[in-house]
Parts: structure tokens; sequence; C-alpha cells
């Protein structure tokens, strides 16, 4: 069954700087460890335990858990938060039920006085939440102004001192009683498991009977003792995982220093090798540039050798081509062919002398020109031409 907002309610979604609480996920196991989630499930199961009546009030109900187990259980849910990562969680977590479920459960972004003040609810939850106000008496007072006569009010919150940075009040047992008696509430349960108190409240007072003062001290020493001996338990495992931790510490530091050290030589060795490596190299360097050196020199005399070798042999060129250019012009020379006499009938022009008819144009007895150029080169001779002598 649905609850009507009033009109006059604005919901608004503030960027709160405490981050959301994770119930959801802790109950499922998926953040902490499975002890931490074992005893939220524990305190989350009781406080279902407890509901009466039908209609239940879920204040600060976070991602939503407690609400959805009782909605699966057959209550009526009225689930408020005002934290809006929170409120979306719950969201999307009651959309993913069943449709039955759905329809048990409603959702409202809104904070518990701005509610109807008038009775409407059979039992009013509030896990661990007063301890997030200042005035945790004024919470309570509120919670039960919308509590139905004969209803149940449910309340989980840390024993004594418990770290956190939206934690205003740390309470005890003591304080639980007080705050129920002046809203006339009588107090029906009260213990301490673990890190948290437990307590159901009933109205009116005269419906269940208060704890003395006796019972609630004997409470309060049995939970302070029993929170001791677990913080003791707690340091003395964290002791021996300090000191387990510690003694890791040291064998991973002689470790390292023997493998800075062994480092550090084998560092030495690379230099000296280095050095030496260095050394032998500078004289590879120097051997291989005398031996370049020698070589370059050895190249430049036989370059020298080879160059004298060539003009020489250039010379000799030269004066062979000379030699059988004249013995070249000497065999042209004897192809010419010998004179002949001159016939005796031939009349000779002088007494005394004579004449001697000889024939040139011959083919051999001219050299071929190179080259054709008939305009430079003289005709040749034909015929016949007389030579005198002198008898």
């Amino acid at each position: 069954m649905d609850t009507a907002v009033p009109a006059t309610v604005t919901l608004v979604e503030p960027a709160s700087p405490i981050p959301a609480d994770r119930i959801s996920e802790l109950y499922r196991g998926e953040i902490f460890t499975e002890e931490t989630a074992r005893v939220a499930r524990d305190r989350i199961h009781w406080m279902c335990a407890q509901c009466d009546g039908q209609r239940v009030l879920d204040v600060g109900c976070s991602q939503g858990i407690a609400s959805i187990l009782l909605a699966r259980d057959g209550f009526d849910v009225t689930a408020i938060d005002t934290h809006p990562d929170s409120v979306a969680f719950a969201r999307r977590e009651f959309a993913a039920e069943a449709p039955l479920v759905q329809r048990r459960l409603t959702l409202i972004e809104i904070d518990l006085a701005s509610l109807p003040e008038q009775p409407g609810y059979d039992t009013i939850v509030l896990g661990e939440v007063i301890e997030h106000q200042v005035r945790p008496d004024r919470l309570l007072r509120a919670a039960k102004a919308r509590l139905n006569p004969g209803g149940r009010l449910i309340v989980t919150t840390p024993f004594a001192l418990h770290p956190h940075p939206d934690h205003k009040v740390s309470l005890f047992p003591r304080d639980l009683v007080e705050f129920a008696r002046g809203i006339d509430l009588a107090v029906t349960k009260l213990q301490v498991d673990g890190d948290y108190m437990r307590c159901v409240m009933v109205a009116p007072a005269e419906a269940g009977p208060q704890p003395d003062a006796a019972e609630v001290l004997r409470l309060t020493e049995a939970a302070t003792l029993d929170s001791q001996q677990r913080l003791f338990s707690r340091l003395d495992e964290r002791s021996e995982q300090l000191k387990k931790k510690t003694d890791a510490v040291r064998i991973t530091q002689r470790k390292l220093a023997e493998a800075t050290a062994s480092l550090e030589a084998k560092v030495h060795e690379h230099a000296v090798e280095v050095k030496a490596l260095r050394v032998t190299h500078q004289r590879a360097i120097d051997a291989l540039r005398a031996q370049h050196v020698q070589a370059l020199d050895k190249e430049r005399q036989n370059v020298r050798e080879a160059v004298a070798k060539a003009a020489s042999s250039k010379e000799l060129g030269q004066a062979k081509a000379a030699h059988e250019r004249r013995v070249r012009d000497c065999t042209r020379s004897s192809r010419l062919p010998a004179p002949r006499r001159a016939p005796a009938s031939l009349p000779s022009p002088t007494s005394g002398r004579v004449c001697v008819t000889t024939t040139i144009g011959s083919s051999s007895a001219w050299p071929r020109p190179r080259r054709p150029c008939w305009r430079r080169s003289p005709p040749r001779p034909t015929g016949s031409a007389r030579c005198w002598f002198v008898a």
C-alpha cells in the first residue's frame, strides 16, 4: 500500500559529501570481508524477524535490502531515504524484483519529518540511523508519532565508539533505555551483538517491562568486555600480521642488499672489462691505421713506378712509331722501278751526254693519299721523262 506524500513537500537531490551506504552490496558479500558480510546479514535478518503487523516504514532504507526482504515476506513497506545515490540504487533493486513484490514496495526520497505526523505504521525500522543524528531522541519521538498503538520501533546502532565521518554520537545501552522512557515506549528487547546494539521498543510503555538499571549495567559491562576482547584479539592478529610483514621486509631488505652488492660487483667487473676492451680496441685501431698508412705508401710507390713505366713505354712507343714510319718510307722508296736505258736511236741533243728515259706515274711509285683531297694534291705525272747525264 502506497503512502501519499504531502503536497508541501519538495523532493530535491542535493549533492551529499558523505558517500552512500553500501549495505546491499555488503549483504551479498560483494565488498569487504566475508566475516563483515556475515555480521551484516545477521543484523538485517534480526531486524526483519522483529517486524510485526502489516505496514512497515523503513527509515534510512539506504540501498533497500531490508525493505526488499520484508516485501518478500508479505509486508507492505514504505522505504524512505535522503541520499540520492542510495535512492537511485534502491530504485534499480526494486525494479528487479517480481511484480508482486514491487506492488508491496514504495520508495520515497524524503526525510521522516516530512511525512504526515499521524499513526499509520505497525512497525518502524531505524537500522543504523540514530547515530547520524545530533539529537537521536528527536528522531525517535518523530518515529513514535507515526507508530500505531501497540506498534514496534526497531533500532540498531553501533555500540560505544565507532569512528565514522558522519557519526554524531556514541551510544550505550543506557542511552537507548532513557530514549524509550522519554517518549513513553517500553524496551522489550535490548542486546549487544558484536559492535552493534539491538533494541525493540513498543508503544505504549505499559506494553512490556522496562529493564532496570542493574540489568542495563550488566549488559553494558558484558558488551564492553566482549568488545575489548575482540579488540585485543584483533590487535594480536594485527600484531602477528605486522610481525610477519616486518620479517618479510627484513628478508627482502637483506636480499636487496645482497643483490645490490652482487650488482655492484658485476658493474665493477664490467667496468674493468670495458676498460680492457677500450685499450685493446685502441691498439687494434692503431695497428690498422699503421697497416693502412703502409699500404697507402706502397700504393703511392706503385703508382709512381707505374707512371714512370708508362712514360718510358710512351717514349718507346713514340720511337717505335718513328722507326716504323722510316721503315715504311724506305719500303715505299724501294718499290720504285729501275731506270731503263735509252734506245740507241734516240738522238742526243748534246754530244757527250746520255739521255735516259723512264716511266713515272706508276701506282706504286706514289703513296695513296689517306683521304681524297684532289684539289690540294698535285696531279700525278704520267708519260715519260728524260734525264740527262754527262758522259
